[in-house]
């Protein structure tokens, strides 16, 4: 999918989330307890992902944390620059806004940083991204 970043500002339609959950950029106290959810969460794949986002000036991870629990996560250009993605939630913690908060922050980073599009990967659910920030599909072999 394709995110057009030029004119990013805000979300379609998206929840304003739940007050107990905090989305920030991944810092270095993070780094651990990031790497160990995601391992756990989603698996060694996704989380190699996590020391590529460290290995990036500034971090390109996002947190999302409740009560001092990493719930949710958010990377960009781990696998190409311009992609985002991987992202996942909690399964607990999913339907509660968590993701789209952590979908908006990440894409308002790379729009700041100067990325006019980003390319979503891999994506399972179409219409979350359709949804949460106007992704559409990409056409190839046409």
């Amino acid at each position: 999918m394709l995110v057009d970043l030029r004119e990013f500002t805000s979300p379609r339609d998206t929840p304003s989330g739940v007050p107990e959950v905090a989305v920030r950029r991944a810092d270095e106290a993070d780094r651990q307890r990031l790497f160990s959810f995601v391992a756990a969460e989603f698996g060694d794949r996704w989380a190699a992902g996590v020391v590529v986002a460290y290995s990036r000036e500034p971090v390109s991870a996002f947190v999302a944390a409740c009560a001092g629990h990493i719930v949710g996560f958010a990377c960009y250009d781990i696998a190409y620059l311009d992609y985002f993605g991987p992202m996942g939630v909690r399964e607990a913690e999913r339907g509660r806004g968590i993701g789209a908060r952590l979908v908006v922050a990440t894409l308002t980073d790379m729009a700041e940083r100067g990325y006019a599009y980003a390319v979503i990967g891999d994506v399972g659910p179409t219409e979350f991204y359709a949804k949460v920030c106007g992704a559409v599909v990409i056409r190839t072999g046409q």
